[in-house]
């Protein structure tokens, strides 16, 4: 199911959907790259005499009150492409989402009407820059859409249904802090380049965070990597306890696959085997919220500590059948995939324990298999 971001959502396949999420994060640095010329160009220009100058000032302001609404645009559209698979938001939300979308294209053409209506602001004279009333409504739209997306985001980042959009909701969120924090200081402080800063940091902490998620996968399969799950697993080891699901997979007869079709063809099965666990996951995310990682060579591990301890066992096999079904009746490959499953879950409160669970999925994987393979 997908959930409804700020603005229409539109389906693409994977390598569609990746393109479209770089064309929408180029027109957001874009957009900020445009807001910081015109803002210098209308802070240099300030109280130039002619009317080359004039026309400078009423182009530069003007794109200058448009650009964070059409950047608001865009950071709607890349975090749905971002997340838009990740957690189904109530109903209602989507009309919501339709008026806001509607309110911001309003409020844009009004901006855009400012030269012959003086909306958002005027210039005197001496070619000086004045506030209207319609610079107030423009901020305010773009800060409560700007919020109402970092919400969203906030609650993808503690609901999303893997780990790895968990990580890129939260990264995404922390844009809206300085593009609300620096425009805000510049209102009281006209002539600095406040907002240039705030929203430049912005474009920054997503980078960084994009680079972060980079590092994070494994780059064969694009799922966590084995560091990844070190990382989780010192985190829990470390923490104070509590209950604890592990499931560890590996592929069945993935040495045949090698052998009789080649290298190349194995890491094709592997990729196929991540994907089926990824929507295995998502598949079984009301029982059991499931972070998974690439183990090492064939075998994948997944980890939860929010789970249904009376069913999520039945239902993770269960949802792991089906999928694993589904895309071999679906593949144009000449082998089926086949992937053994051990589970264990319990309580942990330390390493002994944690690691104890790890070696009891690792058994009971291992006993799948023989039943499966003999």
């Amino acid at each position: 199911m997908h959930y409804h971001a700020p603005f229409p959502a539109v389906f693409f396949s994977r390598n569609t959907k990746g393109s479209a999420e770089s064309i929408w994060y180029k027109a957001l640095i874009w957009c900020v790259v445009v807001y910081c010329i015109c803002d210098t160009i209308a802070v240099v220009f300030r109280g130039a005499q002619g009317a080359e100058a004039r026309a400078i000032l009423w182009l530069a302001n003007t794109l200058y009150v448009t650009a964070p609404i059409f950047m608001i645009v865009c950071w709607g559209r890349y975090t749905n492409l971002r997340t838009s698979f990740a957690y189904q938001f109530p109903a209602w939300t989507k009309t919501f989402n339709k008026i806001l979308l509607v309110i911001a294209f309003a409020t844009m053409l009004l901006a855009l009407s400012t030269p012959f209506t003086g909306f958002a602001f005027t210039l005197d004279e001496q070619n000086i820059y004045h506030r209207q009333p319609g610079i107030y409504m423009v901020l305010a739209v773009v800060f409560i859409i700007l919020i109402y997306i970092t919400i969203r985001m906030m609650v993808v980042s503690k609901k999303g249904e893997t780990l790895e959009v968990r990580r890129i909701a939260k990264i995404l969120a922390w844009f809206a802090a300085p593009c609300l924090l620096f425009p805000i200081l510049q209102m009281g402080a006209y002539g600095s380049t406040m907002s240039q800063v705030g929203f430049t940091f912005g474009i920054f902490i997503i980078h960084l965070g994009g680079q972060q998620a980079q590092i994070s996968k494994d780059a064969l399969t694009g799922i966590n990597n084995r560091q990844e799950y070190e990382k989780m697993a010192d985190r829990l080891m470390a923490g104070s306890g509590g209950k604890l699901l592990v499931a560890i997979a590996d592929v069945n007869k993935f040495k045949a696959i090698n052998d009789t079709y080649g290298h190349a063809e194995g890491d094709r099965a592997l990729q196929s085997v991540a994907k089926i666990l990824a929507q295995t996951c998502g598949k079984c995310h009301d029982a059991c919220k499931l972070a998974l990682f690439r183990y090492g060579g064939d075998e994948f591990i997944m980890l939860s500590t929010d789970f249904q301890e009376e069913t999520a066992e039945q239902v993770l096999r269960k949802a792991l059948g089906q999928t694993q079904d589904e895309w071999n009746a679906k593949s144009s490959a000449k082998y089926d995939i086949s992937l053994s499953l051990g589970i264990a879950q319990g309580s942990y409160s330390g390493e002994e324990d944690f690691k104890a669970l790890v070696a009891a999925a690792d058994v009971d994987m291992y006993r799948v298999k023989k039943l499966l393979t003999t």
